[in-house]
């Protein structure tokens, strides 16, 4: 009964402006979450750098209802691409499959998640591609991230990965997979 009414709210737009408009929600979540704009993000990853650590920038949101709005994410994913190498960051990106449209349309998605791996590509102008990480989100996504991949790879995209989550049983499996590539 609790997993599903946080699985219900968790889908909820009203729900959803609730929590992250609530003071006490933004100052849990200022430890883990840079800020609101890729200004934000770039001077966090400086930060660390600073620190001798690599960054890796996450444009927060998951799945999408629309092709605008998935076409939005891949944007923001591509300008937050470039502003690592403007600002010169030692950086990487994450992005969720969903938030660029895999529930929508897999072809649609991939296509958005090439664009973004070909910008990443010119960007880096020879000196190194940015890196573009597949995050893995619920168990009923597992198997098409990590065909996404396996398709990215096979077409030359030698800039993406993914992550697995070590408590799933078929996650050795997928190491021995994606190992392969």
């Amino acid at each position: 009964m609790l997993r599903q009414s946080i699985l219900f709210l968790s889908d909820s737009p009203t729900a959803k402006k609730i929590v992250t408009r609530a003071p006490i929600s933004r100052q849990m979540a200022e430890r883990f979450v840079a800020g609101d704009t890729i200004a934000d993000a770039i001077r966090a990853g400086r930060e660390c750098n600073d620190a001798g650590l690599t960054a890796s920038l996450d444009y927060l949101g998951e799945s999408v209802s629309s092709r605008d709005e998935a076409l939005t994410a891949t944007e923001m994913a591509i300008r937050t691409v470039e502003a690592i190498v403007e600002d010169g960051i030692d950086g990487n990106i994450s992005i969720k499959p969903t938030q660029l449209g895999l529930d929508i349309d897999e072809a649609f998605c991939r296509e958005n998640v090439e664009r973004l791996l070909t910008r990443a590509r010119e960007v880096g102008n020879g000196e190194g591609e940015i890196f573009v990480r597949l995050d893995m989100e619920s168990s009923e996504y597992v198997e098409r991230t990590v065909a996404l991949t396996e398709a990215l790879w096979e077409a030359g995209y030698r800039n993406v990965g993914t992550v697995l989550q070590s408590y799933m049983r078929r996650t050795p499996d997928d190491v021995e997979r994606l190992n392969l590539l």
